[in-house]
């Protein structure tokens, strides 16, 4: 009888278990993450973000971690800050004096992120992460993991002058003298204009030219300490050559400044010299009618260039101008090529599609001596009845013709800047 009521309380036990209470921890109040930091900051300026965290679980915090998540920061913020402090370990000091790693009820903790704007960053917002990390629960072991990341947004105010430079000449043309070499001065006057509400700094003026050299002065005496909103200030550049050779060359007048926070900005202005001879202007007008299509004329001027070249002993030159007559040539005659393809006449299209690769060959063409030579293949193909021919319209083919005249349009158009010495 005896085991029969054990074993009646025992399977009365089993259902019973379920029903007892929880033992589990109730669940807790989130711990309080306070940021002190300012709203609105300049560049070239340090941060401060006073983080506190506060215990407000109503029980143990273990092992917490407090930091800055620098990496849900975008890229084109984050290149303009710099950071001292990413990370703080809370309560670790107390594992060093034999305690242990935890914050009790209401206790709090205060440490500071210290973040460098730098002189470069522009007006923007800065979104900074502040991520807490930390186990709640009475026991060391076996506690609820918790995680949370506070967002502060910083807003960078940056005032920034505005230098304008204007220049009297935007072209200086020189006259080469014996040998067909120049030397000679001359000057450019400038005006700067702080064309904003806010002053410039450390303001300087000076000439860049790659192309040839040169000895340069500039009045007034630069730098300019400031110059205030508003603010004018009209100087000279002047500048003495070298020896150059006839040609086109560039350089450049720049100004630089920099505002309050010591971001240095850029104003510049280009400006072209011109050495001329009586031959290399002829050389230089034949250069514009072959890009204006104009062939015949062309090859008249670069002719007379060449002979008046040859005349003074100019070798390099006078190959110069026999290159641009032969790609005058080439062009011309890659036309007519084109044109008689189109129409069907083969053998006539391929005489003057391998006319055309002479010519480019003979003016060191890349480009059109490979458009001749697939106008060869094409007019090949086409004898050899490989190519498809249509009756109707002629016998050419739409995507060659296309491809011709494009290619041939941009040599052209391009020739200047391709050969311009």
């Amino acid at each position: 009888m005896r085991r029969r009521w054990l074993i009646v309380l025992m399977v009365l036990g089993l259902f019973l278990v379920p029903m007892l209470p929880a033992t589990a921890d109730e669940p807790y109040t989130p711990p309080t993450i306070s940021i002190d930091a300012p709203s609105s900051v300049t560049p070239n300026t340090n941060v401060n973000l006073k983080v506190t965290i506060v215990n407000t679980t109503g029980t143990r915090m273990w092992r917490s971690k407090v930091s800055l998540d620098i990496n849900s920061i975008p890229s084109s913020v984050r290149q303009y800050l710099q950071f001292y402090e990413t990370e703080y370990e809370l309560t670790k000091y107390k594992e060093d004096m034999h305690g242990h790693d935890r914050m009790e009820p209401s206790e709090s903790i205060t440490k500071t992120f210290r973040v460098k704007v730098t002189n470069e960053a522009p007006a923007m917002t800065i979104p900074l992460y502040v991520t807490l990390e930390t186990e709640v629960g009475e026991c060391e072991e076996g506690c609820a993991p918790y995680f949370r990341t506070v967002e502060t947004p910083i807003q960078v105010i940056r005032n920034a002058p505005s230098v304008i430079l204007d220049l009297d000449s935007e072209g200086i043309a020189l006259q080469a003298g014996e040998c067909e070499i120049a030397k000679g001065s001359f000057s450019v006057n400038y005006t700067l204009t702080n064309g904003s509400d806010y002053t410039a700094f450390n303001v300087n003026v000076n000439v860049e030219s790659p192309d040839i050299q040169l000895s340069t002065s500039i009045t007034p005496q630069m730098p300019l300490t400031s110059m205030g909103p508003e603010d004018e200030v009209t100087g000279t550049a002047y500048m003495v050559t070298g020896h150059i050779s006839p040609g086109t060359y560039s350089l450049t007048i720049v100004a630089t400044y920099q505002d309050w926070y010591g971001k240095e900005f850029i104003a510049s202005a280009p400006v072209t010299i011109t050495v001329s001879t009586d031959a290399y202007d002829l050389y230089a007008q034949g250069e514009r009618l072959i890009a204006a299509c104009e062939y015949d004329a062309a090859r008249d001027y670069l002719t007379e260039a060449r002979d008046t070249y040859q005349e003074g002993g100019n070798v390099t030159m006078m190959h110069l101008c026999e290159e641009l007559i032969s790609l005058s040539y080439g062009h011309e005659t890659l036309l007519s090529a084109q044109e008689a393809y189109y129409n069907g006449d083969y053998e006539d299209a391929l005489a003057g599609f391998t006319a055309a690769k002479g010519h480019y060959a003979s003016a060191d063409d890349c480009p059109g001596k490979e458009l001749a030579e697939e106008g060869i293949s094409a007019c090949n193909a086409a004898l050899s009845g490989i190519a498809p021919i249509d009756e109707d319209e002629g016998g050419g083919m739409s995507t060659l013709e296309l491809s011709l005249i494009v290619i041939v349009l941009v040599l052209a158009g391009l020739l200047v800047l391709s050969l311009r010495k």
